[in-house]
């Protein structure tokens, strides 16, 4: 009894182990290294010329907002130099043609209106004169000739009063200023335009994240379209990690998955798939996916959590 004992302790021992060995392996060849990423944003310049600034490094965190270049804007700052201060002699000249703004508008206008006022106080006197004239050639006290006088008199005041009026009405004519108005309005719109082109000369980061490619220096000359820089945005980031393919039937779009960040453990969901097998980068290799051909599946983290764009991970699927 006591030997067939002895016999039966050595077989659960090798059993205990092969389950151990079963227990840990298994568990490793479900468990993946990933890296955390985020989504590239390309950071290209909408004009041409030299660069004068560019502060950011490769792999240097950046808020949103911060400068990653600024291109020679010597040239634009003038063409809206230019713009400001024609703007302002055109705001000038509205005032100086409109009646009320205190400017030569309203010098001419006052004089106008002295030269009305005075044309209809000599058609006045001459009126009357003439009246008089006829009353007293009616009674054969003056003879046709001052009659005459009298009468032209009277009509050469007419004529001027006329002409007084048709003087001032035309001084206070906003025709000029209509047409003062719209050039302003053409110089504002012109001076807006090229303010915002002016702002382009500095490129600034789109989002918060993390410097992942520098194309450009100090001193180097780019055209639009340019890329100055990648930054991987911290908003949406992924734990990217190397499935093997003979094996894509385990995996499916928005399945879960447990992302191991050390410390602590957190769920994901797979939210892509690539079509496209590869060799597994060996940084990447696990007892999961060595040497073997794989594709890439990234798992979206939550917002929440706290993890660094290039930080290594464990994910089980």
């Amino acid at each position: 009894m006591i030997k067939s004992k002895k016999k039966i302790i050595p077989v659960i021992i090798v059993l205990l182990i092969g389950m151990g060995l079963f227990y840990v392996y298994g568990k490793d060849s479900r468990e993946y290294t990933g890296q955390v990423e985020g989504i590239l944003v390309s950071h290209c310049s909408e004009v041409s010329g030299k660069i004068v600034k560019c502060p950011v490094e490769l792999g240097s965190p950046v808020k949103k907002g911060d400068t990653v270049a600024v291109v020679d804007d010597t040239n634009q700052r003038y063409v809206v130099e230019q713009l400001a201060l024609n703007l302002q002699k055109a705001k000038l000249a509205v005032n100086n043609s409109k009646v009320g703004k205190g400017g030569i508008a309203d010098n001419n206008y006052s004089a106008a209106k002295a030269n009305y006022d005075s044309a209809v106080a000599v058609e006045t006197k001459t009126k009357e004169d003439y009246h008089k004239a006829k009353a007293l050639y009616e009674q054969s006290a003056i003879s046709q000739d001052a009659l005459n006088s009298a009468k032209v008199a009277y009509e050469t005041a007419a004529g001027a009063v006329e002409d007084a009026s048709a003087r001032m009405k035309n001084v206070s004519d906003r025709t000029a200023g209509n047409s003062a108005e719209i050039d302003v309005a053409v110089l504002e719109s012109q001076l807006n335009q090229q303010t915002e082109i002016l702002k382009k000369y500095t490129i600034t980061a789109g989002c918060d994240g993390i410097v992942m490619s520098k194309n450009y220096e100090e001193g180097d000359v780019i055209g639009a379209g340019y890329n100055i820089a990648d930054i991987s945005s911290s908003k949406e980031r992924y734990a990217v990690i190397y499935f093997p393919v003979d094996q894509l039937d385990r995996i499916k779009y928005n399945q879960k998955a447990a992302v191991n960040l050390g410390e602590t453990s957190i769920e994901g969901k797979i939210k892509y798939i690539d079509v496209k097998a590869q060799y597994t980068p060996k940084e990447m290799q696990s007892a999961a996916n060595r040497n073997q051909e794989s594709i890439r599946v990234k798992i979206l983290l939550p917002a929440e959590c706290k993890v660094s764009i290039g930080q290594r991970v464990k994910v089980a699927l």
